[in-house]
């Protein structure tokens, strides 16, 4: 890694803004455009790699890039902008808007801006992120993806990031306005503002400077992203924009919004969240930025309103290094040092060597990272997740990823494989321990849960059931196999995988109840699903034999 000493010596700042955007770009790290403006001074405005692999076509200042999360700022500036018209307040509670909303009653408007509603995040379910990203789906489809599920803690009492909440406030627009989202952001901010080169539904964008998503992209190839429909990532992330158009949004904010609006999107309500907006501080100077990740496209915007400092990338490819970049090209406008990344070179993979890497390995309960071959690679992979990444070695107990920068190393060999794993990502080590063997991973994660549920169903458990049983738990059985005292036999036990939602398993119980046949077995099959970081239990048949 090199190291900047503070001073630019011989070259230009915005030679220095391009040599560190070129250095990310050879490392695999950026693909896409980006625009810095400090002091009111335009220094760069340049696109970097491909537009589009077929044809090659490169990246250019007027590429227009879906902006995913981005999309917040828009969808709280309308917010802020009706409240000052009179037509809603903040302060509102969303049963005024949806009044058939579950719980809508205890959940504001300013809950929903600043992710302390509690409503549950619709893109954790893993089904939707893999299989249904590219169909559309009405208001109706939508909601039955998160507004039956409680909420996951008193509104106001604490802060979760929520996809959902942004897409009620795009349908609390609708109701306001009478107009689609996609119009409302139209009429009310592309089109006064002159932003002629941003809208809603890149999906449907017919344009020559329109980019391809790619979730990899090394040099000349790439695997391009899956599309994804603006009705399933609506107000919270279904805008797509050109960087020359989000300075134009840069520069108008002030004139957009009154001071009192500006101050409530800016203020720092939990964890630094505002309305669409994270507030920070640079060089003493106070910062708001905010982050965008969708498909194949990731995005940042970093302003500095004092000094009229504005930071832009928008990437077609998923690099999760979006931050790092923008905080190194924030360190040269402010004189700070910073760190560049050192492109690794990999050793040929040894088979035999990362065989003691393979199993499944806990971060946390709902942190799961299963490590596994495919083809002649070694995969990571989050459990519930579709996304794997190819990693590369740097020594037998040391791998590293070219998707983005991170470093996993391995610890504690025994005769069964590594014990420990630690992950080097963004200056931070998470650490997890071991707690399956390569091949049977999913089979030792299961069968704690299935005799967990066994032996509390037979003892009439219903607070250790609970927290088993998912919102649309069945459970089929002759009812003369529903009497207490059923025990499950540890030997018959059978795991099966379904890709993408859960598993089954099945096996053998016995009972303990006095009035049966002594030792009568039943055989049981259970469904598991795995949703938001857990396993719940969705569907058990029991029958005889």
């Amino acid at each position: 890694m090199w190291v900047w000493s503070g001073q630019i010596l011989a070259q230009t700042r915005t030679e220095v803004l391009d040599a560190v955007l070129r250095t990310y770009q050879a490392a695999g790290l950026f693909n896409g455009t980006a625009l810095v403006q400090h002091r009111g001074e335009v220094l760069l405005q340049q696109g970097y790699g491909y537009r589009d692999l077929d044809p090659y076509t490169l990246n250019l200042s007027q590429t227009q890039f879906q902006i995913g999360s981005l999309t917040k700022q828009f969808t709280a500036a309308i917010i802020l902008r009706l409240q000052e018209q009179g037509d809603l307040r903040v302060s509102d509670p969303l049963s005024r808007f949806l009044p058939a909303y579950p719980e809508g009653d205890r959940i504001t408007l300013h809950h929903l801006l600043s992710h302390t509603a509690g409503v549950w995040n619709y893109t954790d379910d893993p089904d939707l992120m893999q299989h249904g990203l590219g169909i559309p789906k009405t208001r109706a489809e939508m909601l039955a993806l998160f507004a039956t599920k409680p909420l996951q803690f008193e509104p106001g009492s604490d802060m979760r990031y929520s996809n959902s909440g942004y897409l009620l406030l795009g349908y609390v627009i609708e109701e306001v306005t009478g107009m689609s989202y996609g119009a409302a952001v139209r009429s009310m901010v592309f089109e006064p503002l002159g932003m002629t080169n941003s809208g809603y539904d890149f999906q449907g964008l017919v344009s020559d400077q329109k980019a391809v998503g790619y979730l990899r992209l090394e040099g000349a190839s790439g695997t391009p992203a899956p599309p994804v429909h603006a009705s399933v990532s609506g107000a919270g992330g279904a805008l797509y924009a050109t960087a020359s158009d989000l300075l134009i949004w840069h520069h108008a904010l002030a004139r957009f919004l009154s001071p009192a609006s500006l101050r409530q999107a800016f203020t720092p309500y939990r964890a630094g969240f505002g309305y669409g907006w994270v507030a920070d501080s640079i060089a003493g100077r106070q910062g708001l930025y905010h982050n965008g990740s969708i498909p194949g496209f990731t995005s940042n915007i970093y302003r500095v309103p004092e000094d009229n400092t504005c930071v832009i990338l928008l990437a077609n490819q998923a690099t999760p290094a979006i931050d790092t970049i923008t905080r190194t090209l924030l360190a040269i406008l402010y004189d700070r040092p910073y760190v560049l990344p050192q492109r690794r070179r990999e050793l040929p993979l040894d088979r035999m060597a990362a065989q003691a890497c393979l199993g499944t390995y806990a971060f946390r309960p709902d942190f799961h990272m299963q490590l596994f071959f495919a083809g002649k690679a070694l995969y990571a992979q989050r459990l519930g997740e579709a996304e794997r990444f190819e990693l590369f070695p740097a020594s037998d107990s040391v791998y590293f990823l070219k998707a983005f920068e991170a470093e996993l190393r391995f610890a504690g060999r025994s005769a069964g494989g590594y014990q420990a794993l630690s992950l080097h990502q963004g200056g931070k080590v998470f650490t997890a321990q071991r707690i399956a063997a390569g091949g049977d991973s999913l089979f030792r994660i299961l069968r704690p849960y299935d005799s967990l549920y066994t032996t509390a169903a037979g003892a009439r458990r219903a607070d250790v059931l609970q927290p088993l049983l998912s919102p649309d738990f069945r459970y089929y059985a002759d009812d003369t196999l529903t009497r207490q005292g059923y025990v499950p036999d540890p030997a018959s036990l059978e795991v099966y995988l379904i890709p993408g939602t859960g598993a089954i398993t099945t096996g053998v119980i016995r009972g303990g109840d006095p009035s049966m046949p002594p030792g009568r077995p039943v055989r049981y099959i259970h469904l598991w699903q795995y949703r938001a970081g857990a396993w719940t239990l969705r569907q058990v048949i029991r029958y005889g034999l």
